[in-house]
């Protein structure tokens, strides 16, 4: 396990450009479901 975190720390730029583009998608997504969520809404009424 001491490997694991040491290669942690070596990537821990590389993690935190990760987390940036995990945030971008998930608004991404976000966006998408309040989208869908619209559509289908509109399509009940």
């Amino acid at each position: 396990m001491s490997s694991l975190c040491s290669l942690s720390l070596e990537n821990n730029d590389q993690s935190g450009e990760l987390q940036l583009e995990l945030d971008a998608i998930n608004i991404q997504y976000q966006q998408c479901f309040l989208e869908l969520l619209n559509h289908s809404s509109q399509n009940c009424a």
